[in-house]
């Protein structure tokens, strides 16, 4: 009985907590649904925007042929002939706008707007103008209000214009009317619920299906109004996040804002209002549900409890007296129930476990008794091993001895070894030394041999281009004597001519000779250089043989150092040893010290088990094990 009481308070207090649980997640999850329901409506507004870019695109990308020029760049009179152009071109769109449009407007790099007017205006300070011509926006949708060219309220989409060089030449924007996204958003329900209205990126609301609201309503100033919960929705929004808000107005009534941001814009949303029912409605039907679950399991747990409250606790004061039994050291009683349910099976089990009780202290009494007799045994034997461990000690330190006498010769080789390891580095450095200095010497005799080179390449240029002189001072003589002689037939005409042709003539045969002295020089040059490169190269073939001694010899000191440090290191090796031995000889009388005292402790223990054994066999004495026990064991196995 009190089981079902406790398990029913249990049950109620679990219900309520689980009602309040599920109200929470149900509310949360169908505002979670009902949010992607108002996505999708919002991602229809978006596309219709899109679709008006588009249209708008498609007259940017075709302005003019793509002929548009960059007006700021243009003299006073093509600039007024442009603007005629413009004009007349603006004005031809307006007689033809798509629908939906209020007005076009073209602007150009100095921020003048040609309207469908044919009027220009200053656009230099409006958003779309700024987006586009100042930032650098490709499109910029946004500005929603009333104009006096439209009847109903517009927004604002504008699209860059570039002509065919990809040059931007300025802004093609647009006004549309808003009633096309407004009816799309006032139509965003769920479950055939609520209405829709679009807020703009100030919290302004720009479309809603009732009146008074459009234009007058921004949801910062709401509180101030008394409508609680639309300061937390236009701060959502100023952070870009979506989600819903409830919200209580001046009268009391409680309703929940769906809001997504619109895509396509710049911090536009879309707000769907809908009743706190469709909230609340779904989690009171769970929460009925689970009452109507909680009364049914409380009285069926009401049921079991007095059922079980008779055939449970009767076999349980059976157990606990067998138990109070068992404790006691009486191990010749059993439980006779016959039933086959758990308690059946509590009894059976134990049962199962006072005959292995049982045998296990039958087992205790037998190792008890052999444990003593191997104590015996092992204090006879700890003995002996004491005597031998000694004589293993005394013999072990013997051994030291010698091995550290071994091990005092090893290491005054190992300091030989090492000294004459040190001079044979020392002398294989000093022939690197040497080899490097012969190196330096045949690199400076060949870099010697390749400058001679150069210099008898040199005179032989200098020999070539002297020849050359001297066939132009040749060829200049005979063409100054040619003249001299037309100057001769000329008569007085020519004689100026004449002068200068022997002063021509005379330049020659000085430069000619002066051409066969250098040649002289150059020969007398040239036999020298290569007499200078023979020495060289006979120099660079004793430096070779020089290097070639001087690398056998550093070979030669390499395996000597090689072969003495093999010889350092198997000193080293056997030193090693040595001390190796040293320390294991001294280990092991060490280890047989220990091992004679740990063979005190043995017999020691033994001593002290001999003991714990008498005392086991009292204590088993406290036990009752009687033969028909063990009968009733058998048979029960059987």
């Amino acid at each position: 009985m009190l089981f079902g009481l406790s398990m029913t308070v249990l049950f109620v207090g679990f219900a309520i907590f689980m009602s309040f649980q599920i109200a929470r997640n149900v509310i949360t999850f169908t505002g979670e649904l009902s949010q992607e329901i108002v996505a999708m409506r919002a991602d229809r507004i978006g596309g219709t925007i899109d679709e008006q870019m588009a249209n708008l695109k498609e007259e940017a990308d075709g302005f003019l042929n793509g002929m548009m020029v960059d007006m700021s760049t243009l003299g006073k009179a093509s600039a007024e002939l442009y603007e005629d152009l413009l004009k007349d071109t603006m004005e031809k769109k307006g007689r033809q706008l798509p629908r939906y449009w209020s007005t076009q407007v073209f602007a150009n790099t100095l921020g003048v707007g040609f309207t469908i007017q044919k009027t220009m205006e200053d656009v230099t300070q409006e958003p779309y103008y700024q987006a586009i011509m100042v930032n650098g926006a490709e499109s910029y949708v946004g500005s929603a209000g009333r104009i006096p060219e439209a009847e109903e309220p517009v927004f604002v989409i504008a699209h860059e214009v570039r002509n065919s060089s990809g040059e931007r030449v300025g802004v093609m924007a647009a006004t549309v009317d808003l009633a096309i996204l407004g009816n799309i958003a006032t139509t965003a329900q769920v479950n055939s619920e609520g209405f829709g209205w679009i807020v703009d990126e100030t919290g302004q609301v720009i479309t809603h299906p009732e009146p008074g609201y459009a234009f007058v309503t921004n949801l910062w100033n709401e509180a101030a109004a008394g409508n609680d919960g639309y300061a937390e929705i236009a701060e959502s929004m100023a952070q870009g996040k979506a989600g819903y808000q409830l919200v209580r107005t001046a009268d009391d009534s409680i309703g929940v804002e769906i809001f997504t941001p619109i895509p396509s814009t710049e911090g536009w949303y879309l707000v769907v209002t809908l009743p706190y029912s469709v909230m609340s409605e779904r989690s009171e039907g769970v929460i009925r549900l689970i009452v109507f679950s909680g009364i049914v399991i409380v009285l069926a747990a009401l049921a079991v409890s007095f059922y079980l409250s008779g055939s449970v606790s009767r076999p349980i004061k059976e157990l606990a007296t067998y138990l109070d039994k068992v404790a006691n050291g009486d191990f010749t009683q059993q439980l006779k129930w016959k039933r086959k349910d758990e308690i059946g099976q509590i009894a059976g089990s134990f049962n199962r476990m006072s005959d292995n009780l049982r045998h296990m202290l039958r087992q205790v009494g037998n190792i008890t008794q052999r444990v003593a007799a191997a104590s015996q045994q092992l204090s006879a034997v700890s003995e002996e091993n004491s005597a031998s461990i000694e004589e293993v000690a005394a013999s072990m330190g013997e051994f030291a001895a010698t091995v550290e006498s071994v091990n005092d010769n090893v290491q005054k080789m190992v300091g030989k070894a090492t000294s004459v390891q040190e001079l044979s580095n020392q002398g294989r450095l000093q022939m690197q030394d040497s080899t490097r200095t012969m190196n330096g010497i045949a690199d400076t005799a060949t870099e010697s041999t390749t400058v001679m080179s150069g210099v008898q390449k040199a005179a032989a240029q200098i020999a070539k281009t002297v020849r050359l002189i001297s066939e132009i001072a040749e060829q200049t003589n005979l063409l100054a004597l040619n003249a001299a002689i037309e100057a001769a037939n000329a008569g007085e005409h020519g004689r100026g001519f004449a002068v200068v042709s022997d002063e021509v003539r005379n330049l020659s045969l000085e430069t000619k000779k002066s051409a066969e002295d250098i040649n002289s020089v150059v020969e007398q040059l040239t036999e020298q250089v290569q007499h200078a490169v023979q020495v060289i190269m006979a120099n660079n073939e004793q430096v070779s043989q020089g290097i070639n001694i001087l690398e056998k010899t550093e070979d030669n000191f390499l395996h000597i150092t090689d072969d003495v440090g093999e010889t350092v290191r198997m000193i080293n090796e056997i030193a090693s040893a040595a001390e190796t031995l040293e320390l294991g000889s001294r280990e092991i009388a060490a280890s047989s010290q220990e091992q004679s005292a740990a063979m005190e402790e043995i017999a020691s223990s033994a001593s002290t088990l001999a003991e714990m054994v008498k005392d086991l066999e009292t204590m088993m004495s406290q036990f009752k094990i009687s033969d028909e026990a063990a009968e009733t064991e058998e048979s029960a196995t059987a």
